[in-house]
């Protein structure tokens, strides 16, 4: 609901600023452009609390994000870890002992 009303207020912004420019003499399409540019900067200074309350109304219902978990490691990832990790533990103590002291 909130999604729907912060597009109702910038619609109305969009429309307002068309009004306006119309009743000063702009009647053709660099009407429009200049309508929906002002439309957009307005909605953008004064409707920063609905702006909030859409983006948490739709971050609240992302459909991806019970989907989102950390994938489990199977035995072949797990063998390899454990290969890598010795491989790398060896590497260090051969440094280690080659070091001049």
């Amino acid at each position: 609901m909130a999604f729907l009303r912060y597009t109702l207020y910038r619609i109305l912004f969009v429309l307002g600023a068309a009004g306006l420019l119309y009743l000063a003499g702009m009647r053709s399409f660099l009407m429009w452009a200049v309508a929906i540019v002002t439309g957009a900067l307005l909605s953008y200074v004064l409707l920063d609390r609905p702006r909030r309350q859409a983006v948490a109304e739709i971050a609240a219902h992302d459909p991806l994000k019970k989907k989102r978990r950390e994938p489990k490691p199977d035995a072949a990832s797990a063998e390899e870890d454990s290969l890598i990790d010795s491989t790398l533990s060896d590497n260090d103590n051969r440094e280690r002992s080659e070091e001049p002291r």
